[in-house]
């Protein structure tokens, strides 16, 4: 097994295809040995293009195809095309979630050179017809789950908390729950990197700003379990641009990397964590550390209260 793990992590991509193979060019540039792709996958946002005499029109001007498909590559939007009468509501949503199903696909095609190292998770904001996309190519989502990294655990929830809406929503303490029951799992949590979609609560990473004010938007159940059980790294999302993209909560390293999927920049967390072989006695063992734990993004950043 390697002495040195190398790891990235992104999140909240929303259907950015241009965010999407930046992520993909970097880690491969950086030799990782795995890519954790967190939740909010696809986007939601629909784009409504009337098409009548050969022509695309939008808000009432004529816009061309090309600019059209870069808009979708770049921020993600689910295109329409409306020809003839109007579309029904319910004509919209099936034809939003067949580009979402669609804009998965292309991905998975696109990293079937890298497969078996790629781990895909959903958040609160993604259809749960996601799913078969990733059954069809034998792909085994990491939410809800324990999988083993190398003799380190990645333990992972996409739920969101005290959100309105979306397919995955709970409440603060039933995420408590489920995240105790899989960390309960593991007999090392010193050895778990935390893969909860939620931000732990006044953490720096879940703070934004909101209208000019500063909020909080992180999970106390999250703060909670990172106090609890002190894994060994947390890594993030939810809040699109925090105050801090790496943190700390007592004794556990955390990172949100926030997204800006919407103008196509990639945002990535990197993470080297070092193995160490330890004897005791008969029993052998190994011992990690986070070496590197830093930020990669091609925007130049600007937290919303300052560095």
């Amino acid at each position: 097994m390697p002495s040195l793990i190398k790891i990235a992590f992104t999140t909240d991509l929303h259907g950015s295809t241009v965010a999407f193979n930046k992520v993909v060019n970097q880690f491969k540039r950086l030799k990782c040995d795995y890519l954790i792709i967190g939740g909010n996958l696809v986007s939601n946002e629909t784009l409504i293009v009337r098409k009548s005499q050969g022509k695309m029109i939008v808000d009432g001007k004529e816009v061309s195809k090309a600019v059209i498909d870069n808009l979708a590559e770049k921020t993600g939007v689910n295109v329409i095309i409306e020809e003839g009468k109007e579309l029904e509501p319910n004509e919209i949503n099936a034809y939003k979630l067949e580009a979402q199903l669609n804009r998965a696909s292309s991905w998975l095609e696109k990293i079937k050179d890298i497969k078996e190292k790629v781990i895909w998770n959903l958040a609160d904001r993604d259809p749960s017809e996601l799913e078969q996309v990733f059954r069809k190519y034998e792909i085994e989502l990491a939410d809800d789950k324990v999988i083993e990294l190398d003799n380190l655990y990645l333990v992972s929830e996409g739920f969101g908390t005290n959100i309105e809406g979306g397919t995955k929503a709970i409440t603060d303490s039933e995420l408590f729950i489920r995240g105790e029951k899989l960390l309960k799992k593991v007999d090392e949590p010193n050895k778990v990197i935390l893969n909860f979609h939620m931000p732990p609560f006044q953490s720096r990473i879940d703070e934004t700003s909101i209208n000019g004010k500063k909020v909080n938007m992180g999970s106390k159940a999250v703060l909670d379990l990172i106090k609890e059980f002190n894994p060994l790294l947390g890594l993030h999302g939810h809040v699109h641009h925090p105050e801090a993209v790496i943190s700390q909560v007592g004794k556990t390293k955390v990172s949100n990397p926030g997204s800006y999927y919407e103008k196509g920049f990639y945002t990535m967390t990197y993470a080297e964590i070092e193995r160490k072989a330890v004897s005791l006695g008969t029993l052998a063992t190994a011992e990690f550390k986070i070496k590197t734990l830093s930020h990669y993004t091609d925007f130049v950043w600007d937290p919303v209260f300052g560095s």
